[in-house]
This record gives structure tokens, sequence and C-alpha cells, in this order.
């Protein structure tokens, strides 16, 4: 005889509330069955969770090694030993994992630098060139030597403008446009084109230094990656608040009248 035997059919209606009487008569049934679903819900959702962090520790790596172009869905699906509709369950797209895989990691990052950013705004005082731009690139210095952000940064930027460009909107852009704001208000003398100009060319430079950790020409043990950032830190400030040329004035006075 079978431990809980099937309810016996009747031609006898139920009496309203027999359910309820039931389920009170029978209260260690009710946490039981209760308890193994949370739990079976639960392991479902580690599970799920376990299965987005191997195919976005796959993509990760692949998209670093090859780049986006040459990295295929089911490359990544094989790489992280799960099945391809998997891979397209959780992301949808190539275009929506390479999404997810760089917002993972840029995430802290744009984080650090946003509470830096709202310290700066909040002072009184206008920020110098250097707080500014230490706010912008000190939070790389933090980053972890085995973290592989500097290396998906520099493989991003190394993809053509069709592919990298809606990332680096939805990711930097709108930090970076405050970050330029605050070096405009600590430039007054600097016209704001060329502020804009000159710190293009410090992002450029930290693509560069996560490209190439140490100068070309040097070889041998160094702490290439904090003290380059240091060097860039140091090179920014500098740079950032030299004069304005005569001719790059010039040049500048040309565009405005021609705008």
């Amino acid at each position: 005889m079978p431990l809980y035997p099937r309810q016996q059919k009747t031609d006898k209606p139920a009496k309203s509330g027999d359910a309820n009487r039931t389920s009170i008569q029978n209260p260690a049934l009710n946490d039981a069955g209760g308890s193994s679903a949370r739990q079976a819900r639960t392991a479902k959702r580690n599970e799920s969770r376990e299965t987005q962090t191997k195919i976005l520790d796959a993509a990760e790596a692949l998209f670093i090694e090859t780049g986006y172009s040459a990295t295929s869905f089911r490359a990544i699906a094989k790489h992280a030993g799960v099945n391809l509709s998997a891979a397209h369950y959780h992301f949808g797209s190539k275009e929506g994992l390479f999404g997810a895989a760089l917002h993972r990691r840029v995430e802290p990052l744009t984080r650090t630098r946003e509470a830096n950013l709202d310290r700066l705004e909040a002072t009184a005082a206008t920020p110098t060139v250097n707080e500014v731009i230490r706010g912008y690139l000190g939070p790389l210095c933090d980053v972890a030597p085995d973290s592989p952000l500097p290396s998906l940064i520099a493989r991003l930027y190394g993809e053509p403008d069709s592919v990298q460009q809606p990332f680096v909107i939805q990711e930097f852009s709108a930090t970076a446009e405050r970050f330029l704001s605050l070096l405009r208000k600590a430039l007054p003398e600097v016209p704001p084109e060329v502020v804009q100009w000159r710190f293009h060319f410090v992002i450029g430079s930290m693509i560069f230094l996560l490209s190439h950790e140490r100068p070309l020409i040097l070889f041998g043990p160094h702490d290439a990656a904090v003290d380059g950032l240091e060097q860039l830190i140091d090179f920014a400030t500098t740079s950032l608040s030299a004069p304005v040329s005569e001719n790059t004035a010039a040049s500048t006075s040309s565009d405005s009248e021609a705008s």
C-alpha cells in the first residue's frame, strides 16, 4: 500500500473548507513540500548563474585572444563547455554577450570614477587639473594585476568603429563627459575644443598603456602598470595645462568662424 494513497473518487461533493482542513491537519506535508520547492528553485538559480559565469569567462578569454569579429557564439559555447542554446538563452546574441562581459569588468571601475566625480563636484573650489585626471586614471592603479580589464578595454578600442562605438558610448561616454566638463572649468584659459582634443589624446595614451605596459625601448624587470599610470597622470596634467600655441589658436579660431 502506498504511503500516500490516491484520493478515492466519490460522487459526494466536497464540502467547503475540506482542502483547508486537510492542510491544517497535515502541516508537516505542507512544510516539506514548500521547502523542497524552494530548494529546487534555489538550486536552479545557482545552476543558471554558474552557467552564465562559465559563458562570460569563456567569452572574455576569446574576445581578448582573437577579437570580437573572429569570435563566434559556437566557439564561446564550446570553450565554456555548454550547449549553444544555453548561450543564446542567457545572452541572446554575440553583441549582447560581449556587452555583458564588458560591463561585468567595467562597472566597478565606473563606480569608482563616479564616486571621484561626486567628490570633486561637491567641493566649493574648482578642482585642479591633476585632481581631475587622477580621479579618472587613478582607479586603474587599483585594478588587480591579474585582472582581464586592461586587456579587455585595449581589445575593445582595437576593434573597428562600427563594433566599438556602441559599447564605448554605453560604458564610458557619460562618465568621460563629466570629467571633460570639470577639465574645462579647471582650464578656463584654454579653449573648450582644445581641452576636448587634449583629453582625447590622454584617453588614447591610456589605451596604449593598457596594451603596452612598458615603454617600447625598455626591457627587463619593471613595475610597469602602476608606474606607467603615475607617469601618465603627470604627463596628462602638464599637457592639458600647456599654453595654446599660435598655430592651434589660429586653427581653433578658424574652426569657430566656419561653424
